[in-house]
């Protein structure tokens, strides 16, 4: 995220929607494996991380695109 604050609109919109994309995709196919084979509070970071990272990057589409376009988009 901080590396985004310092490029133009158009790499950030792009490289949010590569990073978030990709974050956003290992979560929906994790597999949601018990404390004894995965570091759960890894994993409960990572998640914290993606949601700050979209909820960020989300304002920016908002303000490039219009709430509109994105309201319109399933959630």
């Amino acid at each position: 995220m901080k590396d985004l604050k310092d490029v133009d609109e158009k790499q950030a919109l792009r490289e949010s929607f590569l990073i978030g994309g990709n974050a956003i995709r290992r979560l929906a196919l994790d597999p949601l494996l018990p404390a004894e084979i995965i570091d759960v509070d890894v994993r409960e970071e990572f998640t914290r991380c993606t949601m700050k990272f979209v909820s960020k990057f989300n304002r920016l589409w908002r303000d490039r695109f219009g709430p509109e376009m994105m309201d319109a988009l399933p959630s």
